[in-house]
């Protein structure tokens, strides 16, 4: 696993994802289950950046403890095999702790994670792409742009 704001990334990837929030994860968590080798979450901010910037007292809407006795996962989680209820022991956790969770699952699964990446361009290349990002230039296979649309939601003001 790397989790790393300074670790050199390769100049080619076989899979960059742009975003380390529960999509870019997610994604991440499912083509490292499927031997997919070299996939690099790129994370311009922190893991969980969007979540971090919520206003105080924003919580998730959606209960977050798995209901596994039905066989169903945990709606907040990003793979089947973890829960924010169960890891954070709160049922609506805020931003700040959906955060850590985040972090926490990206440690556990093993999921190689750049932060302080920002991803200025996006290129096609004859063999895939190639990302114009601070600090150079990465190829890669294929891209996954898991960004968020809101990222930050209106406190009213």
């Amino acid at each position: 696993m790397n989790l790393s704001q300074d670790r050199h990334i390769p100049d080619h990837v076989t899979v960059a994802i742009v975003g380390a929030g529960p999509a870019g994860l997610g994604v991440a968590r499912v083509l490292r289950d499927l031997a997919i080798p070299d996939v690099w979450v790129l994370e311009r901010g922190r893991i969980g950046q969007s979540f971090l910037r919520w206003p105080a007292g924003t919580r998730l809407l959606t209960p977050s403890f798995p209901g596994n006795v039905f066989g169903l996962t945990d709606l907040n989680a990003i793979s089947y095999d973890s829960s924010p209820g169960w890891s954070l022991k709160r049922e609506h956790p805020d931003g700040g702790a959906y955060a850590r969770y985040l972090e926490q699952a990206s440690l556990a699964f093993g999921l190689n994670v750049a932060c302080g990446i920002e991803v200025r361009e996006l290129e096609p290349a004859d063999d895939g792409f190639i990302l114009h990002a601070d600090g150079g230039e990465i190829s890669a296979a294929f891209v996954i742009w898991a960004c968020v649309q809101f990222g930050t939601p209106s406190d009213g003001g």
